[in-house]
C-alpha cells in the first residue's frame, strides 16, 4: 500500500515537472503577439563575413548579449552566440543585414521563456533600401519578416509540417570599435525553432541531404499524396518558386530545395516539410507567377489533388482571419495578401 503510493507520487511528480518543462519550452512560441528583443554584439564585424563565400561566412560566431523585454515590462538578460545563416541572403548584392541564428548555453536560458531551446534561426528585415533586390527580388522594405511569420502561421492552419515561429521588433546595439554603443532603430524580424527541434517535437527523422536527393516520392506508399499535394498548392497559394521537391524525376542530382525530408516514426511515411519563404510574392509583394507548382501538381494523381483544394475550401475563413492579424502592422502586405488568397480561392482552386 505504501509502496503504491510512493510511486504514484513520482509519477505525479515526473508528470508535473515534464508539464512544465514542456510549458518553459514552448512559452516563446506559444504566442503570436510581437515580442521585443535587444541584441548587442560587435554585429560591424560580424557582417564584414558576407564578403566570404557562404560557407565561410556561416562559421563565424560573435558572443552577444540579448535583452527579452517582457510583458510585465521586466527584463531577461542572456548572454548567447550568433552566426550568419542563409544561402543567397548572404550576398552582399542581396541583403545589409542577413539572417542569423543565436545560439544559447542551456545554463543562460533555463528558467526564462527560451529554456529548453539550443538554437534559434532568426529572420531579419534584410534592407530599408526600398524596392527589391535585383538578383532574386527580395523586399527592401524592411518589413518582409512579419509577412515571412504569417506564412508559417498559415501552415499550421492547413496541418502542414511546419516551424515553429515567433514575431518580434529588435534592437540592435553593436559594440563593435568603430560603432561602439552605436543602436539601430526597432526592426522587425522572426525567431524560427531548429530543425533539430522540430524534429523531436514533431516525432520525425530527418532524411539527410544526400539521401533526400535519391528519393522519389512518386514510389508507392512513401509518402501521403494528399499531404504533398496542400503542400505544392500552399507554394502556388503565396506565389512561391524557390522550392524543389522530386516527383517521378530521375535520381542522382540535386532533387530538393527549401523542401526538408523528414521519417513519421509513427507512420513510417516521409513527409515534405517546407521552408523558406523569403523570395515567395506574399513576402516580396512581387506579382510574377509561380509556375512550379502546377507544373508538380499535373504529375500528382487528380483524385488526390481533387481531395486536397477540399480540404483548403474547408481553412478558408481561418486563413482570412490569422491575415488580419498583419493589418495594422502592414497595410501594403496585408492587402497583397489578401489580393494573392482572393486569387488563389476564385480562381485558382476552381481550375482542373
Amino acid at each position: 500500500m505504501r509502496q503504491s503510493f510512493f510511486n504514484s507520487f513520482i509519477l505525479l511528480f515526473t508528470f508535473l515537472f515534464s508539464a512544465l518543462a514542456f510549458s518553459q519550452t514552448e512559452a516563446v512560441f506559444s504566442s503570436s503577439e510581437v515580442m521585443r528583443l535587444r541584441v548587442e554584439g560587435a554585429w560591424t564585424e560580424l557582417l564584414k563575413q558576407r564578403f566570404y563565400a557562404p560557407e565561410v561566412a556561416k562559421q563565424a560566431r560573435i558572443p552577444v548579449k540579448v535583452v527579452i523585454e517582457n510583458s510585465d515590462k521586466s527584463e531577461t538578460l542572456i548572454y548567447a552566440e550568433v552566426g550568419l545563416r542563409g544561402n543567397t541572403s548572404l550576398s552582399p548584392l542581396e541583403c545589409n543585414f542577413p539572417k542569423y541564428s543565436l545560439y544559447f548555453f542551456a545554463e543562460n536560458v533555463s528558467g526564462t521563456s527560451l529554456a529548453g531551446r539550443e538554437q534559434l534561426a532568426v529572420g531579419s528585415h534584410c534592407s530599408y533600401q526600398g524596392g527589391n533586390s535585383q538578383l532574386y527580388g527580395r523586399a527592401y522594405d524592411g518589413k518582409s519578416p512579419l509577412r515571412e511569420a504569417l506564412v508559417y502561421r498559415f501552415l499550421e492552419i492547413l496541418e502542414i509540417p511546419s516551424f515553429k515561429t515567433r514575431p518580434v521588433m529588435v534592437q540592435y546595439i553593436d559594440s563593435s570599435k568603430e560603432e561602439k554603443g552605436n543602436a539601430v532603430a526597432w526592426n522587425q524580424a522572426f525567431l524560427m525553432e531548429s530543425l533539430k527541434q522540430f524534429s523531436q517535437r514533431m516525432g520525425y527523422e530527418l532524411v539527410d541531404e544526400d539521401s533526400a536527393n535519391q528519393v522519389d516520392l512518386g514510389e508507392a506508399g512513401l509518402t501521403d499524396i494528399q499531404k504533398l499535394a496542400r503542400v505544392i498548392l500552399f507554394q502556388e497559394m503565396i506565389g512561391n518558386n524557390d522550392w524543389k521537391v522530386n516527383f517521378n524525376e530521375l535520381p542522382g542530382v540535386r532533387q530538393t530545395w527549401n523542401m526538408f525530408l523528414a521519417k513519421n516514426i509513427e507512420t513510417s511515411h516521409v513527409e515534405v516539410v517546407p521552408s523558406d519563404f523569403d523570395l515567395s510574392s506574399a513576402v516580396t509583394l512581387l506579382n510574377e507567377p509561380a509556375s512550379a507548382p502546377q507544373e508538380t501538381l499535373k504529375k500528382l494523381p487528380p483524385e488526390q489533388v481533387v481531395l486536397a483544394k477540399t480540404f483548403y475550401r474547408s481553412k478558408r475563413v481561418k486563413l482570412f482571419d490569422e491575415l488580419k492579424s498583419l493589418k495594422k502592422l502592414d497595410s501594403a502586405g496585408y492587402q497583397h495578401i489578401k489580393t494573392k488568397l482572393e486569387q488563389f480561392f476564385n480562381v485558382k482552386l476552381k481550375q482542373r
